[in-house]
């Protein structure tokens, strides 16, 4: 529903400024990654919030949710930092668990806008290719050692690079759109997923 508002809206502003549709459709394909993670992002941090009392009732699925939730907490308690300084995985995990899943999602509500047509190629980039890539822009940072240093014992979120790299490599989407081979760095060989 909320992607469909967003369309609409966009179909508002093409239409109050013809001339300006091709920049519009190029600056949101660009950012698609990026809003539908962020809409999937919160659906999911609102789901595990409320969902997490419910299925401490249910030993079964609580087991099962903390052997996967524990599967992205050592993944990413193995990330280095700066130096030789590792990320807390406990700590970032909510926010890593919801990346992982946004993104997840994010993907899913792309291919559903597609309709079974591929869109063209541009500037080389498959449309999935454009996806993953105008996500991690997002994220893009440039932070000093010592800021990072300080923000990995405090920040629930992980480094910028991580927020990307490892919630990709816990995709096989996105090896497919890139063609990675299951050796690349890109690749998790023991890929995560809660949701």
């Amino acid at each position: 529903m909320l992607v469909s508002a967003i369309r609409d809206t966009v179909i508002a502003l093409a239409k109050a400024s013809p001339a300006k549709v091709p920049a519009l459709v190029n600056v949101l394909e660009s950012y698609k990654g990026s809003i539908y993670r962020r809409i999937g992002l919160h659906l999911l941090r609102l789901f595990s919030e409320t969902a997490r009392s419910e299925i401490d009732e249910r030993l079964r699925d609580k087991k099962q949710f903390d052997e996967r939730t524990g599967c992205v907490k050592d993944q990413y308690a193995n990330f280095v930092a700066v130096d030789d300084l590792k990320l807390n995985g406990k700590l970032t995990l909510g926010e890593n668990t919801a990346d992982n899943g946004g993104l997840r999602i994010a993907y899913m509500a792309m291919l559903s806008t597609f309709a079974g047509k591929e869109p063209a190629a541009r500037d080389g980039l498959s449309a999935e290719q454009r996806f993953f890539l105008g996500w991690a822009n997002v994220w893009c940072q440039n932070r000093n050692d010592a800021y990072q240093r300080m923000l990995v014992t405090i920040d629930p979120h992980s480094p910028g690079k991580y927020r990307v790299n490892g919630t990709v490599s816990n995709m096989p989407e996105f090896r497919e759109a890139y063609h990675c081979p299951a050796t690349a760095p890109m690749v998790s060989q023991n890929a995560c997923r809660v949701w």
